[in-house]
Formats: C-alpha cells, sequence, structure tokens
C-alpha cells in the first residue's frame, strides 16, 4: 500500500502566511483615491501604467509651497536638476541625461521635458517658475515609443490646470527669508456658452546671499515672471481645441560662483599666498 501524501508543516504555515485575509476586486479603486496621468497619451489611473513613475499633484505641490523644478527635483526621486543659468541647465534621470557644463549648447537631450504635451527642447524652459500646476509627472527609463527623441532617460511630463466653464479664481501671497516675496493669482471662468478661458499670473523676488566684494553688494538674487493665458473651445461634444500662451522672465543679478581657494602655481609663493589645502 502506498503511503499517504504528507505535507511539511512550514510548507503550510507559509501557505497559511501568504494567503490574503480577504479577496479584493482588482477592477475597483474604492480603496484609494485615483491618481489619473497622461504617460501614455491618454487619461488613465496610474495604477494601471507599466511604468516607473512618480506623480506630485496639484495638492502636494501646494502643500511643499513648490514653484521650481529645482524643488520638484527635490520629492521625486532620481531626478537631478543643475543649472548655474538658463542656458547650461541639465536634467537626469538615475545619472543619466546631459552632462552638465558651459559646453552643452549644442549636445541632444537625454530627458524631455514636456508643459501640456509640447515639448520644449531647450532645458532652460525648466529654470523658470511652476504656476498653476495641475501635476508633474516623472517617468523613468527610455520613453521614445511614446513621446519621441530625446527621452532615453525619462520624461518629465507637466500638465497644467485647464481652463474651466465654472467660476475660478485665487490668489497666493508668500513671504520668507532674504526679503522673498511671491505672489500667485488665477482667474478662470466662462467667455461664451462654449469658450472658457484661464489667466495667471506670478511674481517671485528674494535678496542675494552672496557678497560681491568688487561691486559692495549682494548677488545670486531672484526676480522671476511667469504669465499663462489659455482659451478652451468646446467645438461640439467630439471636438474641442485648447491654445495657449505663455511668457516668462529673468532678470536676475545671479550665477556668482564663490571662490574657495586658489590652486597651487608655479610661480614662487610670497608671504601672501593663501596655503594649499586649506587648512
Amino acid at each position: 500500500m502506498s503511503s499517504p501524501l504528507r505535507t511539511p508543516l512550514s510548507l503550510v504555515v507559509a501557505l497559511a502566511l501568504a494567503a490574503p485575509a480577504c479577496a479584493i476586486d482588482s477592477d475597483s479603486d474604492s480603496a484609494l483615491d485615483t491618481i489619473v496621468v497622461t504617460a501614455r497619451k491618454r487619461e488613465e489611473n496610474v495604477q494601471r501604467v507599466p511604468v516607473a513613475i512618480s506623480v506630485l499633484g496639484k495638492d502636494a505641490l501646494a502643500r511643499q509651497g513648490t514653484y521650481s523644478i529645482a524643488q520638484v527635483a527635490q520629492q521625486a526621486p532620481t531626478l537631478q536638476y543643475t543649472s548655474s543659468n538658463p542656458r547650461n541647465t541639465a536634467l537626469t534621470v538615475r545619472g543619466l541625461g546631459v552632462s552638465f557644463g558651459l559646453a552643452n549648447d549644442g549636445l541632444e537631450q537625454g530627458v524631455g521635458f514636456y508643459v501640456d504635451g509640447v515639448y520644449n527642447s531647450r532645458p532652460a524652459a525648466a529654470a523658470f517658475d511652476l504656476i498653476d500646476i495641475e501635476r508633474v509627472e516623472l517617468l523613468r527609463g527610455p520613453q521614445g515609443t511614446l513621446f519621441g527623441k530625446n527621452t532615453t532617460a525619462g520624461a518629465l511630463n507637466i500638465t497644467t490646470r485647464a481652463p474651466t466653464f465654472s467660476t475660478d479664481g485665487d490668489f497666493e501671497g508668500s513671504v520668507g527669508d532674504h526679503g522673498f516675496i511671491q505672489a500667485k493669482g488665477t482667474l478662470a471662468g466662462a467667455l461664451s456658452d462654449s469658450v472658457a478661458g484661464r489667466i495667471t499670473f506670478g511674481k517671485s523676488l528674494r535678496d542675494g546671499y552672496t557678497y560681491n566684494t568688487t561691486t559692495a553688494h549682494n548677488v545670486n538674487d531672484q526676480d522671476n515672471l511667469s504669465t499663462r493665458g489659455q482659451l478652451l473651445w468646446n467645438v461640439n461634444d467630439a471636438l474641442k481645441l485648447k491654445a495657449s500662451a505663455d511668457y516668462a522672465l529673468q532678470n536676475a543679478d545671479c550665477c556668482t560662483q564663490v571662490m574657495w581657494a586658489m590652486a597651487p602655481r608655479c610661480a614662487q609663493p610670497t608671504a601672501n599666498t593663501p596655503a594649499w589645502p586649506p587648512s
């Protein structure tokens, strides 16, 4: 007679621990707030997107006071933002993208920068303020299938808040140290039965925090202006047209680097030559 099949006790315990306590409908999103993204060129739940993605919604951006890509990089893992001035700005994901420095003006980008689906070929656009943003999506890894060239390391997809037919408006003012003052305002509403508009304004000021001994005043200050206007036309139930225009200006006395020490030189040192390395 064959012996009965015996199941090891450890396996029984492992199976019992692995079994779910209750069944959850995979098609139900009631347990979690649904986060809608457009990572695949259509609106869908982020849980169903097979892409390594980080999403910052308008509420999260507002809580953190985020108004620049430099601040987004502090909240989105693996995103690095480096900028000495708008011309020399670099975005990298997982350490990949484009080299940073004065010699990168003619280099193709490795991280695509998109605002409302429009590709910004120069990363200088990432140096301006973010205002009235619906969400920021960081897509890691090659995205050339849907976003095209210059996305071998990933894509930064920014969606602004769209015009609404219901009247909507808000104003925000902020103050901080180093003379920081910021004002942002938005007004949206219907212009007719089929046309809606939205206009946004933002201004940021901050005193410099680096003292220039030659000019005897502080540098590396902040003076940013951002505006955006949008029109939405509901032609019919199947066709909607949206026009958007924006203007941004940076007028800062910035980008000054601080000399830490002088490198060794061939000339004979004198009594006034700083020691190297510094103590």
